[in-house]
Protein backbone atom coordinates (compact mmCIF):
# COMPACT_ATOMS: atom_id res chain seq x y z
CA UNK A 1 0.00 0.00 0.00
CA UNK A 2 1.58 3.38 -1.16
CA UNK A 3 1.97 5.98 1.58
CA UNK A 4 0.05 9.47 1.15
CA UNK A 5 2.29 12.02 0.16
CA UNK A 6 3.43 14.82 3.12
CA UNK A 7 1.02 17.87 3.27
CA UNK A 8 1.21 20.81 5.13
CA UNK A 9 -0.86 20.50 7.92
CA UNK A 10 -4.11 22.99 7.44
CA UNK A 11 -3.25 25.33 10.42
CA UNK A 12 -0.03 25.97 8.22
CA UNK A 13 -2.05 27.49 5.32
CA UNK A 14 -3.27 30.18 7.07
CA UNK A 15 -1.89 33.39 6.96
CA UNK A 16 -0.79 34.52 10.69
CA UNK A 17 -2.55 37.62 12.90
CA UNK A 18 -0.51 40.99 11.72
CA UNK A 19 0.46 42.08 15.39
CA UNK A 20 0.79 45.64 14.44
CA UNK A 21 -2.79 45.15 13.10
CA UNK A 22 -4.11 43.68 16.36
CA UNK A 23 -2.15 46.84 18.23
CA UNK A 24 -4.39 49.46 16.37
CA UNK A 25 -7.12 51.03 18.29
CA UNK A 26 -10.61 49.86 17.87
CA UNK A 27 -12.49 53.21 16.68
CA UNK A 28 -14.89 53.79 20.05
CA UNK A 29 -18.65 52.85 19.08
CA UNK A 30 -20.39 55.99 18.44
CA UNK A 31 -24.51 57.44 18.92
CA UNK A 32 -25.62 58.07 16.05
CA UNK A 33 -27.49 61.78 15.80
CA UNK A 34 -31.22 60.09 15.26
CA UNK A 35 -30.75 57.84 18.28
CA UNK A 36 -29.18 60.58 20.74
CA UNK A 37 -32.07 63.11 19.26
CA UNK A 38 -34.97 60.07 20.17
CA UNK A 39 -33.94 59.33 23.61
CA UNK A 40 -33.34 62.62 24.72
CA UNK A 41 -37.29 63.75 23.01
CA UNK A 42 -38.71 60.53 25.02
CA UNK A 43 -37.05 61.02 28.06
CA UNK A 44 -38.03 64.63 27.87
CA UNK A 45 -41.70 63.71 27.33
CA UNK A 46 -41.62 61.39 30.23
CA UNK A 47 -40.52 64.09 32.72
CA UNK A 48 -43.04 66.26 31.37
CA UNK A 49 -45.57 64.03 32.21
CA UNK A 50 -44.54 63.06 35.53
CA UNK A 51 -44.35 66.42 36.53
CA UNK A 52 -47.47 66.57 38.71
CA UNK A 53 -46.84 63.14 39.85
CA UNK A 54 -43.67 64.52 41.43
CA UNK A 55 -44.75 67.34 42.94
CA UNK A 56 -47.81 65.50 44.51
CA UNK A 57 -45.85 62.40 46.07
CA UNK A 58 -43.20 65.38 47.86
CA UNK A 59 -46.61 67.25 49.23
CA UNK A 60 -46.58 67.33 52.90
CA UNK A 61 -49.52 66.96 55.29
CA UNK A 62 -53.33 67.22 53.19
CA UNK A 63 -54.16 71.46 53.08
CA UNK A 64 -57.58 71.49 54.31
CA UNK A 65 -60.25 73.36 51.99
CA UNK A 66 -63.74 74.33 52.11
CA UNK A 67 -66.41 73.04 48.88
CA UNK A 68 -66.10 76.63 48.05
CA UNK A 69 -62.09 76.96 47.57
CA UNK A 70 -61.34 73.67 46.11
CA UNK A 71 -62.38 74.08 43.01
CA UNK A 72 -59.81 76.86 43.09
CA UNK A 73 -57.02 75.24 45.61
CA UNK A 74 -53.48 74.33 43.53
CA UNK A 75 -52.92 72.26 46.58
CA UNK A 76 -52.98 68.97 45.07
CA UNK A 77 -53.43 67.03 48.19
CA UNK A 78 -56.36 68.04 49.92
CA UNK A 79 -59.05 67.47 52.60
CA UNK A 80 -62.55 68.25 52.45
CA UNK A 81 -65.65 68.12 54.89
CA UNK A 82 -68.29 67.63 51.68
CA UNK A 83 -71.70 66.31 51.30
CA UNK A 84 -71.75 63.94 48.37
CA UNK A 85 -75.03 64.64 46.18
CA UNK A 86 -76.34 60.46 45.68
CA UNK A 87 -78.90 61.31 43.25
CA UNK A 88 -76.09 61.40 40.78
CA UNK A 89 -73.62 58.41 40.98
CA UNK A 90 -71.34 57.46 37.95
CA UNK A 91 -69.33 54.26 38.02
CA UNK A 92 -66.18 55.00 35.63
CA UNK A 93 -62.59 53.12 34.49
CA UNK A 94 -59.93 53.53 35.41
CA UNK A 95 -59.01 52.93 32.26
CA UNK A 96 -60.23 50.84 29.03
CA UNK A 97 -61.15 46.99 30.17
CA UNK A 98 -60.29 47.90 33.84
CA UNK A 99 -62.55 45.59 36.14
CA UNK A 100 -61.71 48.51 39.16
CA UNK A 101 -63.03 52.02 39.06
CA UNK A 102 -64.31 54.40 40.70
CA UNK A 103 -67.70 55.32 41.81
CA UNK A 104 -67.78 59.30 40.92
CA UNK A 105 -70.61 61.53 42.18
CA UNK A 106 -71.08 65.33 42.81
CA UNK A 107 -70.91 67.07 45.61
CA UNK A 108 -73.81 69.35 47.10
CA UNK A 109 -73.41 73.23 47.34
CA UNK A 110 -70.24 73.53 44.52
CA UNK A 111 -72.56 73.66 41.57
CA UNK A 112 -71.26 70.36 39.67
CA UNK A 113 -67.74 72.13 39.76
CA UNK A 114 -66.35 69.45 42.47
CA UNK A 115 -67.23 65.73 42.72
CA UNK A 116 -65.70 63.11 44.70
CA UNK A 117 -64.05 59.51 42.99
CA UNK A 118 -64.99 56.68 45.41
CA UNK A 119 -63.65 53.07 45.70
CA UNK A 120 -66.26 51.67 43.15
CA UNK A 121 -66.21 48.87 45.64
CA UNK A 122 -68.52 50.01 48.61
CA UNK A 123 -67.29 46.74 50.69
CA UNK A 124 -63.25 47.72 50.74
CA UNK A 125 -63.92 51.05 51.04
CA UNK A 126 -62.85 52.81 54.19
CA UNK A 127 -65.99 54.09 56.50
CA UNK A 128 -66.19 57.64 56.75
CA UNK A 129 -68.94 59.02 58.99
CA UNK A 130 -67.42 62.61 59.56
CA UNK A 131 -67.81 63.22 55.89
CA UNK A 132 -64.08 64.18 55.33
CA UNK A 133 -62.64 63.35 52.33
CA UNK A 134 -58.35 63.04 51.46
CA UNK A 135 -56.97 62.70 48.77
CA UNK A 136 -55.96 64.03 45.63
CA UNK A 137 -57.23 66.71 43.67
CA UNK A 138 -57.30 66.94 39.89
CA UNK A 139 -58.45 68.81 37.07
CA UNK A 140 -61.53 66.67 35.03
CA UNK A 141 -59.48 66.86 31.68
CA UNK A 142 -56.42 64.99 33.77
CA UNK A 143 -58.33 62.23 34.62
CA UNK A 144 -58.19 58.94 32.48
CA UNK A 145 -61.99 58.62 32.97
CA UNK A 146 -63.14 62.60 32.22
CA UNK A 147 -64.56 61.96 28.98
CA UNK A 148 -66.45 59.05 30.37
CA UNK A 149 -67.73 60.98 32.96
CA UNK A 150 -68.77 63.59 31.11
CA UNK A 151 -70.44 61.32 28.53
CA UNK A 152 -72.73 59.57 31.11
CA UNK A 153 -73.43 62.34 32.98
CA UNK A 154 -74.66 63.82 29.44
CA UNK A 155 -76.86 61.00 28.79
CA UNK A 156 -79.17 61.39 32.07
CA UNK A 157 -82.32 62.56 32.13
CA UNK A 158 -82.73 65.90 33.53
CA UNK A 159 -82.56 66.23 37.85
CA UNK A 160 -85.53 67.99 39.64
CA UNK A 161 -83.46 70.22 41.61
CA UNK A 162 -85.21 72.26 44.53
CA UNK A 163 -85.40 76.21 44.93
CA UNK A 164 -87.14 78.70 47.05
CA UNK A 165 -90.08 80.71 46.43
CA UNK A 166 -87.78 83.93 46.90
CA UNK A 167 -85.24 82.39 44.72
CA UNK A 168 -87.89 82.16 41.85
CA UNK A 169 -89.22 85.32 42.07
CA UNK A 170 -85.56 87.05 41.44
CA UNK A 171 -85.15 84.92 38.69
CA UNK A 172 -88.15 85.91 36.87
CA UNK A 173 -88.00 89.60 38.11
CA UNK A 174 -83.80 90.23 37.72
CA UNK A 175 -83.27 87.26 35.23
CA UNK A 176 -79.48 86.82 35.25
CA UNK A 177 -79.51 82.70 33.67
CA UNK A 178 -78.55 81.55 37.09
CA UNK A 179 -80.91 80.54 39.98
CA UNK A 180 -79.76 80.22 43.68
CA UNK A 181 -80.69 76.60 45.31
CA UNK A 182 -80.95 75.93 49.23
CA UNK A 183 -77.62 74.72 49.42
CA UNK A 184 -75.92 77.69 48.20
CA UNK A 185 -75.02 76.81 44.90
CA UNK A 186 -76.53 78.21 41.31
CA UNK A 187 -78.42 76.71 38.48
CA UNK A 188 -77.97 77.41 34.74
CA UNK A 189 -81.83 78.07 33.61
CA UNK A 190 -83.08 78.94 30.00
CA UNK A 191 -86.30 79.89 28.86
CA UNK A 192 -87.32 76.77 28.41
CA UNK A 193 -86.26 75.12 31.51
CA UNK A 194 -89.46 72.75 32.91
CA UNK A 195 -90.46 73.99 36.19
CA UNK A 196 -93.20 72.79 38.78
CA UNK A 197 -94.85 74.73 41.86
CA UNK A 198 -96.45 72.87 44.22
CA UNK A 199 -99.07 74.48 46.05
CA UNK A 200 -100.56 74.30 49.26
CA UNK A 201 -104.52 74.95 48.93
CA UNK A 202 -105.46 77.32 52.11
CA UNK A 203 -108.32 76.07 54.34
CA UNK A 204 -108.25 73.00 52.93
CA UNK A 205 -106.78 69.65 55.08
CA UNK A 206 -106.68 65.69 54.01
CA UNK A 207 -107.58 63.26 56.31
CA UNK A 208 -106.86 59.49 55.94
CA UNK A 209 -108.08 57.05 57.72
CA UNK A 210 -106.81 53.45 58.83
CA UNK A 211 -108.49 50.34 59.62
CA UNK A 212 -107.55 49.91 62.75
CA UNK A 213 -108.77 49.54 65.90
CA UNK A 214 -111.92 51.36 63.52
CA UNK A 215 -111.62 49.16 60.82
CA UNK A 216 -114.45 50.18 58.08
CA UNK A 217 -115.13 52.82 56.27
CA UNK A 218 -118.82 53.58 57.41
CA UNK A 219 -117.23 53.12 61.40
CA UNK A 220 -114.62 55.92 60.05
CA UNK A 221 -117.33 58.23 58.43
CA UNK A 222 -118.83 58.13 61.70
CA UNK A 223 -116.06 58.77 64.19
CA UNK A 224 -114.90 61.81 61.83
CA UNK A 225 -118.77 63.21 61.58
CA UNK A 226 -119.26 63.04 65.39
CA UNK A 227 -115.63 64.61 65.71
CA UNK A 228 -116.72 67.76 63.62
CA UNK A 229 -113.87 67.16 61.27
CA UNK A 230 -115.93 65.56 58.26
CA UNK A 231 -119.16 66.90 56.61
CA UNK A 232 -122.09 64.68 56.88
CA UNK A 233 -122.48 61.92 54.50
CA UNK A 234 -118.76 63.18 52.43
CA UNK A 235 -117.32 59.98 50.61
CA UNK A 236 -113.64 59.41 50.90
CA UNK A 237 -111.43 61.04 47.75
CA UNK A 238 -109.38 57.92 47.69
CA UNK A 239 -108.96 54.64 49.19
CA UNK A 240 -106.98 51.57 49.37
CA UNK A 241 -108.27 48.22 50.93
CA UNK A 242 -106.89 49.40 54.61
CA UNK A 243 -106.87 53.12 54.24
CA UNK A 244 -109.67 55.93 53.08
CA UNK A 245 -108.43 59.33 52.31
CA UNK A 246 -111.17 62.75 52.73
CA UNK A 247 -110.76 66.17 51.61
CA UNK A 248 -112.45 68.35 54.60
CA UNK A 249 -112.57 71.89 55.22
CA UNK A 250 -109.97 73.35 57.76
CA UNK A 251 -110.72 77.22 58.13
CA UNK A 252 -108.07 77.25 60.85
CA UNK A 253 -105.56 75.45 59.31
CA UNK A 254 -104.43 71.49 59.26
CA UNK A 255 -102.86 71.73 63.39
CA UNK A 256 -106.72 72.30 64.17
CA UNK A 257 -107.42 69.41 62.36
CA UNK A 258 -104.32 67.85 65.01
CA UNK A 259 -106.05 68.58 67.52
CA UNK A 260 -110.03 67.52 66.57
CA UNK A 261 -107.88 63.83 66.17
CA UNK A 262 -106.18 63.66 69.12
CA UNK A 263 -109.38 65.09 71.05
CA UNK A 264 -111.45 62.63 69.41
CA UNK A 265 -108.73 59.74 70.26
CA UNK A 266 -108.87 58.69 66.48
CA UNK A 267 -105.13 58.20 66.63
CA UNK A 268 -105.68 55.92 63.87
CA UNK A 269 -105.85 59.18 61.27
CA UNK A 270 -103.72 61.46 60.09
CA UNK A 271 -104.15 65.11 59.05
CA UNK A 272 -101.92 66.63 56.04
CA UNK A 273 -102.04 69.69 53.58
CA UNK A 274 -104.05 69.78 50.44
CA UNK A 275 -101.53 70.39 47.86
CA UNK A 276 -101.77 70.75 43.70
CA UNK A 277 -98.60 70.70 41.44
CA UNK A 278 -98.66 73.04 38.64
CA UNK A 279 -96.70 72.69 35.43
CA UNK A 280 -95.05 75.10 33.11
CA UNK A 281 -91.97 76.63 31.45
CA UNK A 282 -89.65 79.37 32.82
CA UNK A 283 -90.09 81.71 30.14
CA UNK A 284 -93.68 81.14 30.81
CA UNK A 285 -94.03 82.19 34.06
CA UNK A 286 -94.72 85.64 35.05
CA UNK A 287 -94.05 87.32 38.31
CA UNK A 288 -96.77 89.65 40.12
CA UNK A 289 -97.31 91.24 43.35
CA UNK A 290 -99.85 88.55 44.33
CA UNK A 291 -97.80 85.81 43.04
CA UNK A 292 -96.62 83.86 40.20
CA UNK A 293 -98.81 83.30 37.37
CA UNK A 294 -98.49 80.23 35.84
CA UNK A 295 -100.76 78.27 32.98
CA UNK A 296 -103.17 80.47 33.55
CA UNK A 297 -103.21 80.35 37.10
CA UNK A 298 -101.66 82.87 39.88
CA UNK A 299 -100.21 81.19 42.70
CA UNK A 300 -99.85 83.22 45.73
CA UNK A 301 -96.38 83.79 47.14
CA UNK A 302 -97.04 82.62 50.52
CA UNK A 303 -99.01 79.36 49.03
CA UNK A 304 -95.57 78.12 47.53
CA UNK A 305 -94.65 74.89 49.53
CA UNK A 306 -92.20 73.37 46.43
CA UNK A 307 -90.64 75.13 43.68
CA UNK A 308 -88.95 72.29 41.55
CA UNK A 309 -86.31 73.00 38.24
CA UNK A 310 -85.50 70.52 35.76
CA UNK A 311 -82.05 70.80 34.67
CA UNK A 312 -79.88 68.85 32.72
CA UNK A 313 -76.44 67.48 34.48
CA UNK A 314 -73.16 68.81 32.74
CA UNK A 315 -69.35 68.24 33.93
CA UNK A 316 -68.29 71.87 33.89
CA UNK A 317 -64.64 72.16 31.46
CA UNK A 318 -63.06 73.22 35.24
CA UNK A 319 -64.79 70.88 37.14
CA UNK A 320 -62.21 69.38 39.99
CA UNK A 321 -62.29 65.88 40.99
CA UNK A 322 -61.03 64.37 44.27
CA UNK A 323 -59.22 61.07 43.76
CA UNK A 324 -60.07 60.08 47.92
CA UNK A 325 -57.64 57.97 49.57
CA UNK A 326 -55.64 57.99 46.98
CA UNK A 327 -51.77 59.70 49.29
CA UNK A 328 -48.06 60.92 48.31
CA UNK A 329 -46.99 57.73 49.53
CA UNK A 330 -48.77 55.45 46.35
CA UNK A 331 -46.27 57.40 44.51
CA UNK A 332 -43.15 56.33 46.19
CA UNK A 333 -41.42 55.18 43.13
CA UNK A 334 -41.97 58.48 40.62
CA UNK A 335 -38.73 60.09 41.87
CA UNK A 336 -36.37 57.39 41.24
CA UNK A 337 -37.97 57.10 37.91
CA UNK A 338 -37.16 60.82 37.66
CA UNK A 339 -33.96 61.02 38.47
CA UNK A 340 -32.95 58.05 36.55
CA UNK A 341 -34.90 59.56 33.18
CA UNK A 342 -33.16 62.80 33.98
CA UNK A 343 -29.52 60.92 33.62
CA UNK A 344 -30.67 59.14 30.73
CA UNK A 345 -31.39 62.89 29.85
CA UNK A 346 -28.20 64.51 30.45
CA UNK A 347 -25.98 61.11 29.09
CA UNK A 348 -28.18 61.06 25.72
CA UNK A 349 -28.05 65.20 25.30
CA UNK A 350 -24.04 65.45 25.72
CA UNK A 351 -23.95 62.48 23.16
CA UNK A 352 -26.62 64.50 20.84
CA UNK A 353 -24.14 67.35 21.08
CA UNK A 354 -20.75 65.42 20.11
CA UNK A 355 -23.07 64.04 17.51
CA UNK A 356 -24.00 67.52 16.06
CA UNK A 357 -20.19 68.58 16.43
CA UNK A 358 -19.02 65.12 14.60
CA UNK A 359 -21.43 65.82 11.74
CA UNK A 360 -20.90 69.82 10.61
CA UNK A 361 -17.34 69.08 9.83
CA UNK A 362 -18.09 66.37 7.82
CA UNK A 363 -20.67 67.76 5.95
CA UNK A 364 -18.94 71.52 5.81
CA UNK A 365 -15.92 69.18 4.06
CA UNK A 366 -18.65 67.66 1.85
Amino acid sequence: MAERPDSQPEADAIDPLDPELIALPRPRPRVGLVLAASIVVGCGYLLFTLRDDLRFSMAGEATRVTVATAAASTSAYVAVDAIPDRTLVASVADSPGDLGGYRVVPVLGSADKLWIALDRDPWSAPDDYNRTYTGRLRDVDEVAFGDELSRWVAEQPPTPRPMTAAALRKALTEPTGRVQTPSGGTLAVFPQTPVAITEIVPARAQVTAFASSIATEAAWEKALTEAGILAPGAAPSAHTESSWTYVVEAPEGVAAIHTALAQAELFGAIAQPVSHTHFGQLGDLEATAAGVVIGGDTVPWSHIDAVLVLIPRTVPGDARILIAGEAPSDYALVLPAVVALAGFLALFGWAFVRAIRRELPQRAGA
